[in-house]
């Protein structure tokens, strides 16, 4: 495993936050660490998987296949974020795929491993209370991309890709899908937010100025 607390990292994730040590601890035990390169695909959309992922640094895009045949971004994951957690409950099939938009560690964690650790009755409990809290969080995202502005989708989004300083190293096409805009409008966006110097972009870099 690589420098940072592991236990630390799968108690702050939205999903296992709130258990206590002792199922953390069991929790850590089972994960492996993988790294990954910039556009290195994780799973394809379709192919059969049994394990879940927790970020740990980097950035993981999320997308689907439309009926058109066009690649649809989901989300973009963050780190001590959670994902592909659906491989614990449904089919064995990928219902997405995942691709490092730069270098990335994420744990991964067996369906299996998971299951077992189930027949703990607060394990069990906790992890439903996490998995409806989740299923909450994304129905807000959407109740937010309908009811906010395109501007304030895009600083929430820049300001939660760093701790200090918001820097981003993305396609223009794959943050406008994150936001809910087309990428004309996005280009409108960041050139109004630089007007205001609201943000920096140098070197293909945005950055949030004063964050």
């Amino acid at each position: 495993m690589g420098t940072y607390n592991l236990n630390k990292l799968i108690s702050n994730s939205d999903l296992f936050c709130g258990l206590p040590e002792d199922l953390i601890a069991k929790i850590a035990g089972y994960c492996k660490e993988r790294k990954l390169r910039k556009n290195e695909t994780l799973f394809v959309e379709g192919t059969k998987g049994y394990v879940m992922y927790l970020l740990v640094e980097g950035c993981i895009q999320l997308s689907k296949t439309s009926e058109k045949g066009d690649s649809v971004v989901i989300r973009t994951v963050l780190p001590s974020e959670v994902f592909a957690e659906v491989m614990l409950f449904e089919s064995n099939l990928f219902p997405v795929t995942a691709v490092a938009l730069k270098p990335s560690t994420v744990l991964q964690l067996s369906k299996f491993d998971l299951s077992g650790l189930m027949s703990n009755e607060g394990m069990r409990n906790k992890f439903i209370a996490n998995l409806i809290g989740r299923i909450r969080y994304l129905t807000q995202k959407l109740l937010e991309q309908s009811s906010t502005s395109a501007e304030d989708r895009l600083m929430v989004f820049l300001k939660k890709q760093g701790r200090s300083t918001s820097l981003v190293q993305m396609k223009k096409k794959d943050i406008a899908a994150e936001i809910g805009a087309k990428p004309e409008t996005l280009s409108r966006l960041l050139f109004k937010l630089r007007k205001r110097r609201a943000i920096s972009v140098k070197e293909g870099k945005i950055s949030v100025i004063g964050v």
